[in-house]
C-alpha cells in the first residue's frame, strides 16, 4: 500500500495505462511502474480510514477544516512541510470550530505575539494592504479635483485607517504616494513568528504546542486513528 486517493486521482492513472483494477469496491488500483518513492508506505496515520464527522462531537453537519496550527502561521512554513501534510487539518463543526478560535486560539495567539515582539495588529498590516495605500495616494495626489467626493472619502478613509490620524491630510497622502513597494515589506504577526521560531530551530516544538493546546482546550473525542502530538513535520515516506 503507497497511499490512499481520490477515485478521481485513481482513473487519472487507469486512463494512462499506468496501473490495473484490483477491486471496484472500494476501488483498488496497482501501478504498473516502479514508483521512485514508497508513498506513505509504513505511515499508519495517512493510510488510516478518516471519518468525515467533527473531531470533537461527532457531528456531520456543518463541517468545515481546521487548521490545528493556524493557516496564519501555517501559510509561512517551508513548501517541504506544509505540502502533502494534511495531519493537522482536521473535519470540525462550524460551531465548535467558533468557540475553539474566539476562546482559546486568541489566547495562545496573544502569548506568540508577546515573546516574539510580533503583534496581532501587524497581521492586517500586509504588503498588500500598503499596495492599496500607495495606489490610492497616487491618485489622489494626481487627479484631486476631478475625483468624486464620494470616491475620494472612500480612499482617504483607507489610508487614514492604515497610517492612523496623526499628521496633515496633504502631507500623509504625498508620504505615501511617493513609496517604492519594491523597497519596503512589512512582516505580518505570522510570519514574523515563524521566521522567530525557524532561527531557534523550534519548528516542531511550536506545531507540538498548537496540538496539545487543541487538544486541552477542546477535548475532541474523534481524532483519526493514529493521529499523534508528537508527529514529525518531516515528510514521512
Amino acid at each position: 500500500m503507497l497511499f490512499l486517493c481520490l477515485p478521481k486521482k485513481a482513473i487519472w492513472y487507469l486512463n494512462r495505462n499506468l496501473a490495473t483494477i484490483v477491486s471496484e469496491d472500494p476501488l483498488t488500483i496497482q501501478l504498473t511502474f516502479e514508483p521512485k518513492g514508497r508513498g506513505q508506505n509504513g505511515d499508519a496515520y495517512s493510510l488510516g480510514e478518516k471519518q468525515n464527522q467533527c473531531v470533537v462531537c461527532g457531528t456531520n453537519e456543518d463541517l468545515t477544516r481546521h487548521h490545528i496550527v493556524p493557516y496564519t502561521y501555517r501559510k509561512h512554513f517551508s513548501d517541504t512541510i506544509k505540502s502533502h501534510n494534511s495531519h493537522d487539518v482536521v473535519p470540525i463543526c462550524t460551531f465548535h470550530h467558533s468557540e475553539y478560535e474566539e476562546n482559546y486560539a486568541i489566547e495562545l495567539k496573544r502569548i506568540f505575539a508577546e515573546r516574539y515582539d510580533a503583534p496581532l495588529e501587524l497581521e492586517t498590516k500586509t504588503n498588500s494592504d500598503l499596495s492599496i495605500v500607495v495606489k490610492y495616494a497616487k491618485v489622489l495626489n494626481d487627479h484631486w479635483d476631478t475625483i468624486p467626493y464620494k470616491r475620494k472619502k472612500q480612499m482617504i478613509t483607507i489610508i487614514r485607517n492604515y497610517h492612523g490620524y496623526v499628521g496633515r491630510l496633504k502631507h500623509v497622502i504625498l508620504t505615501y504616494a511617493y513609496v517604492d513597494l519594491t523597497k519596503t515589506k512589512t512582516e505580518s504577526h505570522g510570519e514574523k513568528v515563524v521566521s522567530r521560531v525557524t532561527e531557534e530551530n523550534k519548528l516542531q516544538w511550536f506545531v507540538e504546542t498548537w496540538r496539545e493546546h487543541f487538544l486541552h482546550s477542546m477535548n475532541p473525542q474523534f481524532m483519526p486513528e493514529h493521529w499523534d502530538v508528537h508527529r514529525s513535520i518531516e515528510r514521512i515516506g
